[in-house]
This record gives C-alpha cells, sequence and structure tokens, in this order.
C-alpha cells in the first residue's frame, strides 16, 4: 500500500464520519422539531 492509497482511505473516513455525524444531527433536530410541535 502506497502513501496515496492511505490518504484516499483516510479522506473516505473523514467523509465518512462527518457524513454520520451530520445524519446524526439531523434525526436529533427532527426530534426536537417534533417535540416541540408536539
Amino acid at each position: 500500500m502506497n502513501i496515496n492509497d492511505k490518504l484516499i482511505i483516510k479522506g473516505f473516513g473523514i467523509l465518512y464520519a462527518i457524513s454520520s455525524s451530520w445524519s446524526i444531527r439531523k434525526e436529533v433536530t427532527r426530534a426536537g422539531i417534533i417535540k416541540c410541535i408536539v
């Protein structure tokens, strides 16, 4: 495995972490909005 492959894998890992935390934040926001309405 060369350095380029490691950088690509690291980039995907960071993107995955950001997208997963973003989706969790969206779920929490949606739940908060529903609670406010109810």
